[in-house]
This record gives C-alpha cells, sequence and structure tokens, in this order.
C-alpha cells in the first residue's frame, strides 16, 4: 500500500505507507505471519497463501476422464465438483465393494479410485506415498481440505477487515504533534540538544573539510605503500637484527595507522643511530668550530650575516648574552655590544644592530670586530673575525674640521 497523492488529502488526514505500519497481534506460524511484521508483508503473505489455496482447489489439477463426463457436464468450480462426487457415490449403490472392517475414514475402499493432485498427496502411517484413494476416502479428504481453507479464509478475511481499520486510522491522522528527533553532538556543534537533521549537515560538512585535508580513502591507502623497498629485512641502524624485529613493526602495512607505526620506529632508529655517532664517532676540537660573517649597513642598521658559521651540537655560547660585538668609525668612535650568534643560525642566520644612539660618525666605514666564544663544558673555543662594513653615507664627505655622529 502506498499513500494517497497529497493533491487528494482532505481533512487535515497524512497519508501513511503500508511499510510503516507493523502487525500487533499474535504470531500465526501457519502463514509465517509474526508480531512486528509491516503491514505489506502480512497482506503479501495473506495473498500469497490465498492464491495457494486458490491453486490447490483449482479443477484443472484434477484427471476427470474417468466419469465420462459430457462438456456441459464438466463441474465449473469445486462446489460443483464436491456435488458431482457426492451424486456418483450415491448413484454407485450396491455396485460398491465394502471391505472387512470398513466404515470411518480411510478403512474402506471401493472400486472406484481416484489419483490425488501433488498438493494432495501424504505419507501415511507406513511412511508410505499415498497417491491414489478409493472415492471416498478421496471425498473426506478433499472436503477436510476444503474446511480448513474456508475456515483459513475466514480468518485471513477476519484479519484483512482489522488491518484495513487500522491502517485507515493511521492513514487519517494528523502530523500536527509530530517533531523530528533530537540529539546532543559531541565536537560537531555545541552539546545541546539539536535537531537530527541540522546535525548530519554539520556532520557532513565537518567530513568534507576533514577529507580535503587529509586526502580521499583511497589516497591514504596509497600512501602506505611508498615503504623503501626490502625495509623488512633491512639491518637496523640502531642496535642488531632487520627492522622486522623491532617491537610493533608491521611487515605487511595495509592501513595508514600501520604505515606510521613503522615510520616512527625507523625515525626513532635512526635518530638512535645518530646520537651514537655524536657520541662515540670523533672527539671535538675546536677545528669543528667554524666562523665567518660579512656586514651590510642601511642607515642605522647594522645587518651582520653569519651563514657559513657553525659549531658542534652540544655546544653554547660561552656568554649568555652571546658574542662580543665592537664597532670603530676610524675617527675615535667606538660601540660595542653582543650578539647571539647560535640564535642567528638557528634562525635566518642573520642579526641586526641599531647604531642610532652609538654615537658612530655616519660619513665613514666602519671596522667590524667580533669574537665568537663557545663551550661545552670541557672545550671552550674562541674565535674573532674583522670585517670593513662600507658605510653608503661615505660618499658625501663633510667640509674640512666638520664631524658628524649618529646621537
Amino acid at each position: 500500500m502506498i499513500p494517497v497523492s497529497s493533491n487528494t488529502i482532505t481533512n487535515g488526514c497524512n497519508p501513511i505507507s503500508s511499510n510503516c505500519v507493523v502487525w500487533q497481534g499474535p504470531d500465526i506460524p501457519c502463514i509465517n505471519i509474526c508480531t512486528g511484521d509491516t503491514i505489506s508483508d502480512v497482506v503479501a503473505k495473506l495473498a500469497t497463501e490465498l492464491c495457494t489455496v486458490l491453486d490447490q482447489t483449482s479443477l484443472t489439477n484434477l484427471d476427470l476422464s474417468c466419469l465420462n463426463l459430457n462438456s456441459q457436464d464438466v463441474p465449473a468450480d469445486f462446489s460443483e465438483l464436491q456435488q458431482l462426487i457426492i451424486d456418483e457415490i450415491c448413484s454407485l449403490g450396491g455396485r460398491c465393494t465394502t471391505l472387512e472392517g470398513g466404515g470411518g475414514s480411510g478403512g474402506s475402499s471401493s472400486t472406484i479410485t481416484a489419483t490425488l493432485p501433488v498438493c494432495l498427496q501424504y505419507t501415511n502411517q507406513q511412511n508410505d506415498l499415498v497417491t491414489v484413494l478409493p472415492i471416498d476416502d478421496y471425498a473426506e479428504l478433499v472436503a477436510a481440505r476444503v474446511c480448513t481453507i474456508l475456515s483459513n479464509i475466514t480468518t485471513i478475511t477476519s484479519t484483512l477487515v482489522s488491518h484495513n481499520t487500522r491502517i485507515t486510522t493511521l492513514e487519517n491522522a494528523t502530523s500536527a504533534g509530530s517533531t523530528i528527533p533530537k540529539v546532543t553532538p559531541n565536537c560537531v556543534l555545541p552539546a545541546v540538544l539539536t535537531d537530527i537533521d541540522d546535525v548530519v549537515e554539520a556532520l557532513e560538512e565537518q567530513f568534507c573539510n576533514l577529507r580535503t585535508v587529509t586526502g580521499t580513502s583511497t589516497q591514504l591507502l596509497a600512501s602506505t605503500t611508498y615503504q623503501c623497498p626490502g625495509l623488512n629485512v633491512d639491518n637496523r641502524l640502531s642496535g642488531s637484527g632487520t627492522m622486522s624485529t623491532l617491537e610493533g613493526w608491521n611487515s605487511n602495512p595495509t592501513t595508514l595507522s600501520q604505515s606510521l607505526t613503522n615510520m616512527w620506529l625507523t625515525i626513532c632508529d635512526i635518530r638512535a643511530a645518530v646520537k651514537t655517532i655524536q657520541t662515540t664517532c670523533c672527539n671535538t676540537t675546536c677545528d669543528d668550530v667554524l666562523f665567518n660573517f660579512v656586514g651590510t649597513l642601511n642607515v642605522s642598521t647594522l645587518t651582520l650575516n653569519f651563514n657559513g658559521s657553525s659549531a658542534p651540537v652540544g655546544f653554547d655560547e660561552c656568554n649568555a648574552s652571546g658574542a662580543l660585538v665592537t664597532i670603530t668609525d676610524g675617527m675615535g668612535g667606538t660601540y660595542s655590544t653582543r650578539v647571539q650568534v647560535l640564535d642567528a643560525l638557528a634562525g635566518t642566520g642573520t642579526a641586526q644592530i641599531s647604531l642610532a644612539s652609538s654615537g658612530l660618525n655616519v660619513y665613514v666605514d666602519y671596522t667590524v670586530t667580533v669574537t665568537f666564544c663557545v663551550t661545552d663544558g670541557n672545550i671552550t673555543c674562541e674565535k674573532s673575525k674583522t670585517v670593513t662594513v662600507e658605510n653608503p653615507a661615505s660618499a658625501c664627505a663633510l667640509p674640512t674640521g666638520i664631524t658628524a655622529t649618529i646621537s
């Protein structure tokens, strides 16, 4: 059953599909109807059973040739067939031979027999398949089966009437009191009761954003195939054994989590090996300390570039404030400050010094000396370099006897 068209709804009725209505009556095992089945399923099962009954009582399954009937005497329905059988039995009269112990159902036989259709064949107490019966037993069997069918039809009809009444009531029910279910989301929206359609929409939006960042599941799975060939049997860089002997190692990663596990185990193996090299490989001397720099001046800002300089791992600058920088202008002016060379190398490699209040002459080139000192607690290394930094303003020489300073 389907709801009537919304264009034909009257009196505020709300159509409800029979797929949404369930049978709340008792189980009916003989036709496989269970409490909780949809009305669509119940009606379908009842209709199927009715079709089976009609098929079983169809006259096309019967062979009436032995009766030698004229075409106008052939029964048109099952009721006429029963009457024909009764008339035939009555007409036999004394021609029927009753066996000893006759009487009752199955206790007698007639010289006239009938072949049972497949639907009426059965296995007797001797476990023999009965396919032929005397006509009187045949009639009793058919009559009993017809009674059962009629009883079932009465029950089915009553059930259909009840279902029709209930379905009509549901279809006529209004939707004024219907509400959208609510749920409390945990992360996609504030944790308050929210209409479920809003939660689903927010969930889809965040899922799409997440997939845009991480890639599709196919792409993530493909990333697990980029592990180094032969890595399972490669020797570890730290410790003994192959990589596959590491605890937690996945020899055949098929998920992103397994691939990441192998990646971290490999990184940790490399780090452990590098630490061992740093600790045991070579004796560190001051020759391992490299120091070089160049300088440029822009108005009153001096930029020192330390790229090319380095200190071994574990070394820090001797003075927490950094290396000593001494700047002279060649005319008696001197300015000193400190810059952190290692911090500069960890960043862009440069450090800037403001000379706005240095008191140096602004029209001359500068001599810059940087004394770089590092130590690891055992070895202290000090290196110094002096460079000349050209002053773009030096071309604008002052008249003799006039001095200009940065203030």
